[in-house]
């Protein structure tokens, strides 16, 4: 039996809708300008996906949930970055 803090089968990270299979070390790998862009892609991505909830037209609710946990990755990979550069 599995517990609950096991970790899931396949991690969903900065993708489209149900996430493109990036794990956070894929995120790393990623240049700075590609970490961008990816960020920005996602940022969009939630935006439309907040007016498709408001307009009633969003069919699957884990899609926020997904984009936004993508977002934290990649943000979280930029930040470590600017750590190191600090020290």
């Amino acid at each position: 039996m599995e517990s609950r803090h096991d970790p899931p089968e396949k991690a969903v990270a900065c993708g489209d809708e149900a996430g493109d299979g990036m794990t956070i070390a894929e995120v790393r790998e990623l240049a700075g300008p590609e970490l961008d862009q990816k960020v920005a892609a996602l940022k969009q991505q939630l935006f439309d996906l907040r007016v498709q909830a408001k307009l009633g037209r969003l069919e699957k609710g884990l899609e926020l949930r997904n984009v936004r946990r993508a977002i934290a990755r990649c943000l979280t990979v930029q930040r470590e970055r600017m750590k190191e550069v600090k020290s």
